[in-house]
């Protein structure tokens, strides 16, 4: 098998897409080096709830919830056209679903809107792919908050 082949750590990506892992099977032994890139954008839909634990002109929250994950893209290439024929791979899920948990920072800046950042901690409730394990992943997220009250 062949896992997360373009080295990306999910650093360079859109807001709201994350990047996972996947694995392919190769079917023929190779007595040479052979790169394989795999590049995967999810657009996600999270839906959270949380409670405050300071509600002030700062305001730090406790979230858990849980994320709908859209398949953007998933490309995987072959280079060097040694192994792979991309006409015959259907690797990734077009959705997926994982759980949240997360400790969210705000700065209010009108009555109901706060500018946030979120660490957060995401695993997989079902797999992204027909031959991957369910992964988690830390993220941080940043975004404007309207409370209702």
């Amino acid at each position: 098998f062949i896992e997360n082949s373009n080295g990306s750590d999910g650093s360079l990506l859109t807001p709201g897409s994350s990047a996972r892992e996947a694995s392919i099977e190769v079917r023929e032994n190779y007595d040479h080096e052979v790169s394989i890139n795999n590049s995967v954008q999810f657009a996600s839909i999270p839906v959270k709830a949380g409670y405050f634990l300071v509600n002030d002109k700062f305001s730090l929250r406790l979230n858990a919830g849980l994320s709908a994950n859209y398949l953007v893209e998933g490309n995987i290439s072959d280079p060097s056209k040694q192994i792979l024929n991309s006409d015959e791979l259907n690797l990734y899920n077009e959705w997926s679903f994982d759980g949240i948990g997360g400790l969210e920072l705000g700065y209010s800046i009108f009555d109901k809107f706060d500018l946030t950042i979120e660490p957060n901690y995401r695993h997989s409730i079902t797999p992204i792919s027909n031959s991957a394990t369910s992964p988690s992943r830390f993220l941080v997220q940043t975004g404007l908050r309207y409370t209702l009250k």
